[in-house]
């Protein structure tokens, strides 16, 4: 007979850690000065915008040059002319897309701190969801 090692069984504290450091990893690409496809918002301008950090920067950078109106480029890669104003509205928007990631972020936190059993864990789902301002 041959003799299979059995893995011991993860504790409970054990799989809750390890949970909190996937959501750590998923929620580090949100501050992540790389592009992130996944963080794209619909503006209440009526197009997709991307609302990562980087894009938060380079509307920043807009409105801070003052030139309008400026060939802004949205998720789709098309171009829309906008003025100073608009861009207000963009880079508020992607700010409060931010805050709305780190709320999920916390209730998922809060999720797995408080689950009692391995299936209460393993129920957690470890999504999150962009604005809609449209």
């Amino acid at each position: 007979a041959t003799f299979e090692p059995v893995e011991p069984k993860k504790t409970l504290d054990v799989l809750k850690s390890e949970t909190l450091s996937e959501l750590t990893a998923i929620t580090s690409k949100f501050d992540n000065q790389l592009v992130n496809t996944d963080m794209i918002i619909k503006s209440s301008l009526g197009f997709s915008i991307n609302a990562d950090l980087r894009s938060q920067n380079n509307l920043r950078g807009l409105i801070t040059v003052g030139v309008e109106p400026v060939n802004f480029v949205t998720a789709d890669n098309s171009v829309k002319s906008l003025n100073i104003e608009q861009l207000n509205i963009l880079l508020n928007e992607t700010i409060k897309n931010g805050e709305n990631l780190y709320l999920q972020k916390w209730g998922h936190k809060a999720q797995i701190e408080n689950a009692q059993t391995k299936e209460e864990l393993e129920a957690i789902e470890l999504k999150f969801t962009m604005k809609d301002f449209s």
